[in-house]
């Protein structure tokens, strides 16, 4: 029964991986064809298609070989992954390359990659580490909250100055929500995040972090009626689908209306031509994977792996999240990729591998914490630290 229960979960968690894959694949080719033909002149409409399907072969790879090895390794190098992502957004701020007006880019043998996808990925893996260590005073304030929310909001910063707000936003509330739920005080979140609240304009003028104010600026635009162009051509897309759509393949707004179609507002060339109903269905599937996320990570064998499979899955989900908020229009315009979707091999590979890791975690789950599980329910099986009480 409980071996069943397992194999469900994981058919069931590839399923969802490889369905968001594949939808990726035909919208990539159906957001891009007319773009690639017209402006990179190489008359071929796949070539986007074909771009995206090397990260996806690799990824597979990446992901099978991740699955079969122990997540618990991962623990041990939790120190050089948090150094080696620093020294990622660092060295991309020194050498990256410069793409519309942007350093997010290292181009190696003509492929670019972006180096925050991994480097959250890095800190993800760090923070679980030192959250589930025993020896970490997870209540002291000084010595166990504080140096990891500097940790964080370091990477968040370098990620600012790249500038990637939308990135910088997703990694400070995973992070937020890894804090919490790993056991540190209510109150302490909270008077971090009102100190936050004070040094950000300092940040913004010490950094020259003007377009942030311009993002807002923009943001409250929309809000009073006036959207800014990307915004404006996002939202008559997904007007013009309607319930059912106009068809596959039938999009107007790829045709050079909405820059980036293929990869920030992918979501809302799906819900021009795919329809409100289909792309209900496919933010279905974002949900129902992270169900089977939280699932997992509640099947964990230990703190480390019940922290860490919390946090990528919650890192997934709430990327989607903001990816459709954007392009709805109800977050400040910022580029940021739909998971497994939009065109982009380093989201995609940075993906493969957290859904490798999680399906370890689960393959990893021991027989007694799992029947303990499904004999007592979901609200009362083995308890993640979000269950503690807090002052």
């Amino acid at each position: 029964m409980v071996k069943s229960s397992i194999k469900e979960i994981d058919i069931l968690f590839l399923l969802s991986v490889l369905s968001l894959v594949s939808i990726g694949i035909v919208m990539v080719y159906s957001s891009s064809s007319f773009y690639a033909l017209e402006i990179t002149k190489l008359k071929s409409t796949a070539i986007f298609l074909k771009r995206q399907l090397i990260p996806i072969m690799i990824g597979i790879v990446l992901f099978l070989i991740i699955a079969v090895t122990n997540y618990s390794i991962l623990k041990k190098f939790a120190k050089i992954f948090l150094i080696l992502g620093f020294c990622m957004l660092i060295f991309v701020l020194i050498w990256g390359t410069e793409i519309n007006g942007a350093k997010r880019w290292i181009v190696i043998m003509g492929r670019s990659f972006m180096p925050v996808d991994f480097a959250r990925l890095f800190l993800f893996i760090y923070l679980a580490s030192v959250l589930s260590s025993k020896r970490r005073k997870k209540e002291d304030f000084l010595h166990g909250f504080l140096p990891l929310f500097g940790i964080t909001m370091a990477y968040v910063v370098l990620i600012l100055i790249q500038p990637n707000f939308s990135s910088a936003l997703s990694v400070l509330l995973v992070s937020g929500m890894l804090l919490f739920v790993g056991g540190a005080k209510s109150k302490h979140i909270f008077f971090s995040l009102f100190l936050l609240l004070l040094i950000i304009p300092i940040l913004i003028k010490a950094l020259n972090f003007q377009y942030i104010l311009k993002r807002i600026d923009l943001f409250f635009d929309l809000i009073r009626g006036n959207p800014p162009y990307q915004i404006q051509q996002s939202l008559i897309g997904i007007g013009s689908g309607g319930f059912f759509g106009l068809g596959l393949g039938a999009g107007r707004e790829k045709l050079l209306f909405l820059p980036m179609s293929y990869s920030d507002f992918i979501f809302a060339i799906i819900a021009e031509e795919l329809g409100f109903l289909r792309a209900a269905i496919i933010l279905s599937l974002f949900l129902f994977l992270f169900i089977l996320g939280i699932k997992i990570s509640r099947n964990a064998k230990d703190e480390f792996g019940r922290l860490l499979g919390f946090t990528l899955t919650v890192n997934i989900f709430v990327n989607a999240l903001l990816h459709i908020g954007i392009v709805l229009g109800v977050l400040p315009t910022s580029g940021l990729p739909l998971p497994f979707v939009s065109f982009g091999g380093s989201s995609l590979l940075a993906n493969f591998i957290a859904v490798g890791i999680l399906l370890n975690i689960s393959m990893n789950s021991n027989k007694e914490r799992n029947e303990n599980y499904y004999s007592s329910g979901w609200n009362r099986g083995t308890s993640l630290p979000w269950y503690r009480n807090r002052s």
